[in-house]
């Protein structure tokens, strides 16, 4: 066991050795994968993008979700080390990744301050076809990843903000941080063909991307009425079950689904 890891004074006991050694095991890549998600250009009904997001296994059979995993990392002191383990494991597939596709990846505010996951970032050269999606589980200063955030938009990366109109995402976040990405809620996409009050508000995001010159990315799309009614808002981007579920690389849009799209 890594002696960097030791139980944190609430969870010392049974549960907290157990969490030391699923997360020892993590941070060699045992028990860890990544799965790849489709992201839809809804106009064009092609696949523009693919978010990575990890899956673990702990060797018991019990599901356990990322934000448990990377909660528990985060008390032990590994929080940056699991982020930069999980963010090697994606990038690994980057070269194989679609011609003209985009690769979206999550990284919490603070590892994406750390040096591991700096210099891992650093070392891919070239950040042209990649998107970080700042992560919303913290608040976090802006004056501290604001020169994070310029020095990897000089080298090609782009931006995401999770959950924009809703959670922690505050107007002042998007006015710094000015994301080339701004994503929906499944809460706000949920039955938003039904709800005139969702359409307003994401109209007025899809108008306030658009003077940032940012594009909107609609999450959990599960049924045909909820990608026509974005559609129909000027939304560019979903991804959602309707498309895919997350995946081995590289899954593609079913000719199926095409066809239920439909066009204009």
């Amino acid at each position: 066991m890594f002696t960097t890891l030791s139980p944190p004074a609430r969870t010392i006991g049974e549960e907290g050795l157990r969490w030391a050694e699923r997360i020892e095991r993590a941070l060699r890549g045992e028990g860890v994968r990544t799965v790849f998600q489709p992201i839809i250009d809804l106009r064009e009904r092609t696949v523009v993008g693919y978010e990575a997001l990890t899956r673990f296994a702990d060797g018991s059979g019990r599901y356990l979700g990322p934000e448990e995993w990377f909660a528990a990392a985060q008390e032990f002191g590994a929080g940056a080390d699991l982020e930069a383990t999980c963010l090697a494991l994606a990038l690994s597939h980057r070269l194989s990744l679609p011609s003209g596709c985009f690769l979206s990846l999550n990284v919490d505010p603070d590892a994406l301050r750390s040096p591991r996951v700096r210099h891992l970032l650093q070392d891919q050269g070239r950040l042209d076809g990649v998107v970080l999606e700042i992560t919303e589980h913290r608040p976090w200063s802006w004056p501290m990843m604001a020169p994070v955030v310029a020095d990897l938009r000089e080298a090609g990366a782009r931006f995401a903000i999770d959950n924009a109109g809703t959670g922690q995402t505050g107007l002042r976040q998007l006015i710094d941080v000015r994301p080339d990405v701004l994503k929906l809620d499944r809460g706000l996409v949920e039955g938003i063909d039904t709800d005139e009050a969702k359409e307003a508000l994401i109209e007025m995001i899809e108008l306030f991307s658009r003077r940032i010159d940012a594009c909107v990315l609609a999450e959990g799309v599960e049924t045909l009425e909820e990608a026509a009614c974005l559609r129909s808002l000027g939304v560019p981007l979903a991804q959602g079950y309707l498309f895919g579920r997350p995946a081995e690389p590289w899954i593609d849009l079913p000719a199926m689904t095409v066809l239920r799209l439909g066009g204009d």
